[in-house]
C-alpha cells in the first residue's frame, strides 16, 4: 500500500507542477499544494517548486529511476508518443495489480476499486485480474 501512495503522492506533485506552468500560481502556493509523502519528498518537491519548465521538472525527478523513462520521448509502435499521463495511467495499473499478489492487506481493495475506475480505458492487466480471479464484472 505504501508504494501505491507513494507513487500517487509524486503524481500529484509533478502533475502541480506541470499544470502551473504559464498560470497566475506563484511558486510558494504551488509548494503548498504538494504532499507531504512520497518518494520525491522532500528534496526532491522542493526542486519541483523551483522548476519553471518541463526540463525541471524532469532533472527533479531523475533520481528517481522508475520516473525517468516518463520524461523521455518514447515512438510506439505505430508512431505515437506516450504522453506522462499515459505513463502514469500504466504506471498506476501495474501497482495496483501487484496489490493483489499479496495478501492480509486493505491495498487490494483499495486497487480493485482504482482497477474499476480504470476500466474506461483498456488496460491488459484488467484482462488478466479478470482471468486469474474468475471474477464476472
Amino acid at each position: 500500500m505504501e508504494e501505491i501512495l507513494s507513487f500517487e503522492a509524486d503524481r500529484r506533485a509533478i502533475n502541480i507542477t506541470v499544470n502551473s506552468f504559464g498560470t497566475d500560481l506563484s511558486k510558494e502556493e504551488r509548494a503548498k499544494l504538494y504532499p507531504n509523502m512520497g518518494r520525491l519528498y522532500p528534496e526532491r518537491t522542493m526542486a519541483l517548486q523551483r522548476a519553471d519548465d518541463i526540463e525541471g521538472v524532469k532533472v527533479a525527478c531523475d533520481t528517481v529511476v522508475e520516473y525517468r523513462p516518463f520524461f523521455e520521448q518514447t515512438n510506439q509502435g505505430g508512431g505515437m508518443q506516450k504522453s506522462l499521463e499515459d505513463h502514469f495511467f500504466e504506471t498506476e495499473a501495474q501497482l495496483n495489480k501487484l496489490a493483489f499478489l499479496q495478501q492480509f492487506h486493505f491495498a487490494i481493495v483499495y486497487a480493485f476499486v482504482k482497477l474499476r475506475e480504470q476500466e474506461i480505458r483498456y488496460v491488459p492487466c484488467l484482462n488478466w485480474l479478470m482471468k486469474e480471479y474468475h471474477m464476472d464484472c
